[in-house]
Order: structure tokens, then sequence, then C-alpha cells
């Protein structure tokens, strides 16, 4: 009984021990995020740019890897739905898709980009529920690059055009789209400065050859 009761509390202790250094990653991650954005707003660029460094490169894909096999083949479904390489004349023209924990649950949201040209061009995000991938709404996305936003729900959307910078957050809360401004900057007319390199770019699952002759990956819905 003795021996049985030590070996719980040895695998008890490993699992905290293992769990902690996730964790801490986890909190460092949130609060360089939240420098980074309040730096940015401030217009403080380079103390933004000393935190952003401290982010890892890549975006974690743990919301993906939350996704039951029902949700998945669900979002599946909803992708196909739009058409890649296919006429650049309809809104069904897709671009490619992103998938983010858009509001907290800690389980992806499937966020779909189409349209005919950047005038145009959206997002449509779909929610898992009740064994369907449901619609929950849309925004516009011309020339709108998307982020992980680490220890937040939703993402970090920057959108560069003609020397014009601004950033913003896209999160569902209450079954709507909320977006946040994080201000803004005109390139034009501040000494040369370069777009804000921001890391932990979403993937959009597009991929292209040594021809660039371009593909979609379904390979983190199935």
């Amino acid at each position: 009984m003795k021996k049985t009761v030590k070996k719980v509390c040895i695998l008890a202790l490993a699992l905290v021990l293992a769990l902690q250094p996730a964790t801490a990653v986890q909190a460092s991650a949130k609060s360089d995020i939240d420098n980074v954005l309040k730096n940015y707003k401030k217009g403080k660029i380079s103390k933004a740019k000393k935190y952003n460094k401290k982010l890892s490169k890549k975006a974690s894909k743990a919301c993906i890897k939350k996704l039951s096999k029902k949700a998945k083949k669900a979002y599946l479904k909803a992708v196909k739905k739009y058409v890649f390489n296919g006429p650049s004349s309809s809104m069904k023209s897709l671009w490619g898709y992103y998938l983010a924990d858009m509001d907290g649950d800690k389980k992806a949201e499937l966020l779909v980009k189409h349209g005919t040209c950047e005038a145009d061009v959206k997002i449509t995000v779909y929610k898992y529920k009740s064994g369907k991938a449901k619609k929950v709404g849309s925004f516009y996305s011309g020339h709108t690059t998307y982020y992980a936003y680490p220890g937040h729900a939703g993402v970090i959307a920057v959108t560069g055009h003609m020397g014009y910078e601004s950033v913003q957050t896209i999160t569902l809360k209450g079954g709507k789209l909320k977006t946040k401004s994080y201000g803004s900057r005109d390139l034009n007319q501040s000494g040369g400065q370069d777009w804000f390199p921001f890391r932990q770019q979403l993937d959009n699952h597009v991929r292209y050859d040594s021809r660039y002759r371009s593909s979609l990956s379904l390979k983190d819905l199935k």
C-alpha cells in the first residue's frame, strides 16, 4: 500500500514538473506580446521590437491539436466549399485558411480567406458547434497578415498598404467578432522605417514549389 502511494506521489510530482516549463513559457509569451502591443500603440517602436524578439518565430499549434476528429472533418468540409486556384472572379475563390483560437476555449476556429482581389477579399470565421462548422461572422482582409496572439483569444491583424501600417486584434466574444486598434504608422513620414517585424505569423496553408506553383495543404484538418 505504501509503495503504491509513493508511486502515485512520484508520478504526480513528475507531472507538475513537466507542466511548469510550458506554463512559464506561455506566461512569458503573453507578457511579451502585451508589451509589444502596448509600446507599439505608444509609438515606442524600438522598445516594442525588443519584446518582439523574445517571442518564438513560429506560432503554437496547441489549439489545432485539441480539435476533435469531428471538428476537423467539419472544418475540412467548410474549406472545400471554396475553390482553390479556381476562377478569380468568384467570391468563392480561396486564398487560404487559418486555424486559431478566437474565443479562448483552447480549440481552434477556422478562418477562411476568400475573394476576387485585395479590394474585396475577406475572412469568414467558422466555429465548430453541434457537429457542424457554423459561420459566426466575417471581416475585410485586404493587404492584411495574421499572427498568433499568445495567451489571449483571437489573432493579431497587421494591415500594410502604400507605406501605411495598422495593427489590431480580432477576437470572438459572445458569438460576435470584436476588434481593438493598437494604432498605426505612416512609414512614408517616419524616417524610412520598415514594416514592424511581428513574429508568430499564422499558417495560411498555401504552399509553393520550386516553380512557384501553389497548392493547398489540408494536413492540419486530417
